[in-house]
């Protein structure tokens, strides 16, 4: 059995357990609606696919004030965000860390109503959801989440993702509009990203931003493929490749480093620096993994190595500055594949 099914059958048998001695309180959908909590717990491209349902929960509860809880690793992203009017952030996502910082931080909080809009049932955010004994809970519908919630929204498999996550609302709104990824790296992380570009030397060029990593092993290019591209974009006339990396990406930043010396790297960035990087290249390279959405919310050009993912859901928004390769895994495309799609778009957007 693989260890996801391990996991999952684990979960099952907990959340089942749980249930029988802290069954769901039944409360009445509440008319009046004036303190929220929305809990995302999963991956922070989940989170910045959020942002759009965070704009829609104020734009449908105008007077309500909205909380948000997320954990460490991607809350910085939602920051400077304008609908929100507090981040809770737990230092990670086991039950017993929940417990602790409900009992020490939300025990007193009365929220009308808490939402968790991930696609699929997640334990966590079901636990803590459950917390809330006295506040009606939302989710998608799923069969675990059957005794956390007291609504449940069918799911519908054909939509890109930012907007699936307002259909939540449809009780409310039926026909909420469709609303843009945002981020807002802030002002103090904005001038951090214009220092590092000029100790970088980089300042006055035009700059193609590479993100080589990302937290799945085969969301990743061949390194030599990748060393390959970035020596014909360094070609180009009045350009800098800049790669960005985090913490999990220093094994693949180490072999372009050693393959081409005097490649500018960023230092490691926390989310919301590597996203005020982004808003400042003119052109960006991704594979499938949180960049990507950050590409979209800052309005980066970009070229995203997508693979063979349900690329409606989860990828791009229909936009001309979005572009994607697609149809096979990532390992198996080719560097002409690759260089084909790319070499346009940089003529066009280092002009």
């Amino acid at each position: 059995m693989h260890l996801l099914d391990i996991r999952k059958f684990v979960e099952r048998i907990f959340a089942s357990c749980y249930l029988k001695f802290n069954p769901l309180i039944e409360i009445s959908k509440p008319e009046k609606i004036e303190s929220i909590l929305l809990i995302r717990l999963d991956h922070l491209g989940d989170l910045i696919l959020t942002t759009p349902l965070i704009e829609g929960i104020k734009e449908v509860f105008p007077e309500s004030r909205l909380h948000v809880l997320s954990w460490a690793y991607c809350a910085s992203i939602i920051d400077s965000n304008e609908f929100i009017d507090r981040i809770h952030v737990v230092k990670d996502r086991n039950l017993r860390t929940l417990s602790k910082y409900f009992k020490e931080n939300l025990n007193k909080e009365d929220f009308n109503l808490v939402i968790c809009p991930s696609y699929d049932f997640l334990l966590p955010d079901a636990f803590l959801a459950s917390l809330f004994k006295n506040s009606y809970k939302i989710a998608f519908k799923t069969e675990q989440g059957k005794g956390f919630f007291h609504e449940m929204v069918e799911r519908q498999y054909d939509v890109y993702e930012a907007d699936h996550n307002l259909r939540i609302l449809a009780s409310w709104k039926p026909n909420i509009s469709s609303k843009p990824l945002r981020i807002n790296p802030g002002k103090e992380k904005i001038r951090e990203a214009d220092m590092i570009f000029g100790k970088l030397g980089i300042g006055r060029n035009k700059v193609v931003g590479i993100h080589p990593g990302a937290r799945r092993p085969h969301h990743i290019w061949q390194i030599d493929k990748i060393v390959r591209l970035i020596k014909n974009i360094e070609k180009l006339d009045n350009s800098k490749v800049l790669v960005t990396h985090g913490s999990h990406d220093r094994s693949v930043v180490s072999v372009i480093k050693k393959s081409i010396p005097g490649i500018i790297v960023a230092p490691e960035t926390d989310v919301q620096l590597l996203a005020a990087i982004i808003q400042k290249c003119s052109f960006f390279i991704t594979e499938d993994t949180a960049p990507m959405h950050i590409t979209v919310a800052v309005n980066t050009p970009s070229l995203t190595l997508w693979g063979d993912g349900d690329l409606k859901r989860w990828g791009l928004p229909s936009s001309k500055l979005h572009s994607y390769v697609y149809g096979k895994k990532i390992r198996d495309f080719s560097f002409d594949e690759v260089w084909s799609m790319l070499e346009p778009l940089l003529v066009k957007y280092l002009k």
